[in-house]
């Protein structure tokens, strides 16, 4: 019996550009509140490490270090999400000149 031969597959990437697809004041209220939320998670991460964020049954245990420590994962989640962010915004950019 010959043994058949595997069809080759060929694979087809779709990007969708959902950029263009909304009006540019949907795009503006996008931005503003992604900074704004950007902005409070910040202030919520630095207060928490800060001590002036407390959460009742959480700080008085062990000393804080709990709420220390959530309060240092929202800010290098934050600040990680805003390079990201910026990242993906360059790469889309430069979508077609990279091809």
């Amino acid at each position: 019996m010959p043994i058949k031969r595997a069809e080759k597959k060929e694979i087809v990437h779709v990007h969708h550009h959902y950029h263009h697809e909304h009006g540019i004041l949907s795009g503006v209220w996008g931005t503003v509140v992604w900074i704004a939320g950007v902005l409070v998670s910040l202030a919520v991460g630095f207060a928490m490490v800060d001590g002036k964020l407390r959460i009742p049954l959480l700080s008085n245990f062990i000393g804080g270090v709990i709420i220390k420590a959530a309060g240092l994962v929202v800010v290098i989640l934050t600040i990680l999400g805003l390079i990201l962010k910026m990242v993906d915004k360059a790469t889309w950019r430069n979508h077609g000149k990279m091809e």
